[in-house]
């Protein structure tokens, strides 16, 4: 087709490449419409141009005309030139008709016979049905000897399976952490009090991250109870649960303030009243004496 001299002169003129186009869509209309029965074989109507490339269908069509691709028909449509020549004939079609249906009997055949093998191979065979010479009449297992001794198992193919090794218990080197005894405080352990002492359950994700950082202060060596009251600090305030370490430390070193002892005031009547009475106590232990008429 690219060499094809009626081509190479549509290609020559101005317009050229739209009227191929339009040629090459109208063939494949052609083809799906107008081999059916009934229909005229490569007619085209006249709006079918207009369809495709709008107002400048009909101008591409006449070029098509001029260069021999296409006929004029007489109710103002256009023939595909030479579209019925190259139609398969009676004997192409029946031939192609033939082969397809034999195509089609050998994948049945085929299929069938996959089906039969796949059927014959799932049935068991009368032999198995027959008692063996290692079982009695009550199909129960015996010994090669014929008496009523159970049989032992026999070996597949004569060799015994190798027995799986028992790992063996290592047991945990120098400088690494020994496992928690019974009764002591995990991390599980103070979690599981902090939920109790919640109102609500928290979600999942806090529960997690608390769990982590509460692991890492016992990994650290922190006393239960420290890591217990900087958690009680931390429920009094909203904040992430990556403070926990600081609240954790906060409760261990913080020295509390040293409190003055607070002066209790007393009034003037206070004072002259213990004064009299430290007077009073004072001439009861030693009665004052008259000298020259004064009191000493």
């Amino acid at each position: 087709m690219d060499d094809h001299p009626k081509v190479l002169s549509l290609l020559d003129e101005e317009g050229g490449a739209a009227a191929l186009g339009l040629w090459t869509l109208c063939l494949a209309w052609a083809h799906r419409n107008t081999r059916r029965r009934g229909k005229v074989p490569g007619l085209l109507p006249g709006s079918l141009p207009r369809r495709y490339l709008g107002p400048d269908g009909k101008a591409l069509a006449v070029l098509l005309v001029r260069v021999g691709l296409w006929d004029e028909s007489e109710d103002g449509g256009w023939f595909i030139h030479d579209f019925d020549k190259y139609l398969p004939g009676d004997e192409t079609r029946a031939a192609r008709s033939e082969a397809g249906k034999r195509g089609a009997a050998n994948r049945w055949a085929a299929k069938r016979e996959a089906e039969a093998a796949g059927a014959d191979s799932k049935l068991p065979s009368t032999d198995d049905k027959q008692p063996s010479d290692s079982h009695g009449v009550d199909s129960n297992a015996v010994a090669s000897d014929g008496s009523r001794t159970r049989a032992r198992r026999a070996t597949p193919y004569g060799v015994a399976p190798t027995p799986t090794p028992i790992p063996e218990i290592t047991p945990p080197s120098a400088g690494t952490a020994e496992p928690r005894r019974d009764g002591e405080v995990t991390a599980r352990t103070i979690v599981g009090e902090w939920i109790e002492r919640c109102r609500e359950r928290p979600p999942s994700n806090v529960i997690g991250q608390i769990s982590k950082q509460v692991k890492l202060l016992l990994d650290d060596g922190i006393h239960p109870d420290h890591v217990r009251r900087g958690l009680a600090e931390w429920m009094t305030r909203s904040v992430h649960p990556s403070v926990l370490p600081s609240l954790v430390n906060s409760v261990m070193n913080t020295v509390p303030a040293a409190r003055d002892t607070p002066r209790q005031s007393r009034s003037t009547t206070d004072e002259r009243v213990a004064q009299a009475q430290a007077l009073k106590e004072q001439f009861r232990t030693s009665p004052p004496q008259m000298i020259r008429g004064e009191i000493a």
